[in-house]
C-alpha cells in the first residue's frame, strides 16, 4: 500500500468525504433493492434486504466495527434502516437482516447521485 492512503477510497460528496453512515444506507440500500445485479453483496434467500454480518461491513467500508454500530443505529433512528434479528434453528443469533425504507432508498440515490457527482444536492 505504499504511496497510497485509505483516505483515498473513501468515496466523496461534494468536495467532502462520505460519513460512514451514509456507506452503510447506501451499502444496505443496494441490498434491498431486489436486483440481481447485486453483485459481492450477499443477500438471504427470498430476503428483501441484506444479511451482512457487521464485521464483514465494517471489513468492506474500511471501518471499524463501532462505526458501523453507530451508523445503523442512527439510520435506524432516522427511520432509513430497518433492523430485523434472526436466529437459526436452534435459537443461535445469526446476522440481522437490514433493510432500506422507502425514504432511506430515496436519500441513498441522492447520496449515489452526490458520489458520483450526477446530482445536484
Amino acid at each position: 500500500m505504499a504511496g497510497r492512503k485509505l483516505a483515498d477510497d473513501v468515496p466523496r460528496i461534494h468536495g467532502r468525504h462520505a460519513f460512514s453512515y451514509e456507506r452503510v444506507l447506501v451499502l444496505i440500500a443496494f441490498g434491498t433493492a431486489g436486483s440481481s445485479a447485486r453483485g459481492p453483496v450477499p443477500a438471504a434467500d427470498n430476503a428483501d434486504g441484506l444479511v451482512m454480518a457487521k464485521a464483514d461491513m465494517a471489513k468492506m467500508l474500511g471501518v471499524c466495527e463501532q462505526s458501523i454500530n453507530r451508523s445503523i443505529s442512527k439510520l435506524v433512528k432516522l427511520k432509513h434502516v430497518e433492523r430485523v434479528p434472526r436466529a437459526g434453528d436452534t435459537g443461535a443469533s445469526l446476522a440481522n437482516l437490514y433493510r432500506a425504507t422507502p425514504d432511506g432508498v430515496r436519500e441513498a440515490s441522492r447520496l449515489m447521485a452526490a458520489m458520483l457527482g450526477t446530482g445536484d444536492s
